[in-house]
């Protein structure tokens, strides 16, 4: 049986990071409400855009999903991992948008 969110929203991140890893929807939801703010907070600050720091943020939590297995505890912390994601994800929405500029001017 698996545990409904406010179960999981009681587990550790660590073990919300097996969960999710397990295919646990529900794991994405809780991990959206601890670390969503953070994540938005962040892409805001690399992207200076709230709308395109939403867009960095979601696809930073696709990956997640995606990637749920790649996360090692012994490496460092979730919210490190999450936050890492969601840089990268922001930088590459600024070099698409650069690249955008520069194909619009020649």
């Amino acid at each position: 049986m698996t545990p409904g969110k406010s179960d999981l929203s009681e587990l550790s991140d660590t073990r919300l990071a097996a969960a999710l890893a397990a295919g646990d929807v529900d794991a994405v939801d809780v991990r959206y409400r601890r670390y969503g703010g953070d994540a938005f907070s962040l892409a805001v600050r690399i992207l200076g855009d709230p709308g395109r720091a939403e867009d960095a943020v979601q696809d930073a939590f696709v990956r997640v999903w995606k990637r749920a297995a790649s996360f090692a505890a012994d490496r460092g912390s979730v919210r490190t991992w999450l936050l890492t994601i969601v840089r990268n994800c922001s930088i590459d929405h600024l070099r698409g948008s650069q690249h955008e500029r520069i194909s619009e001017a020649c």
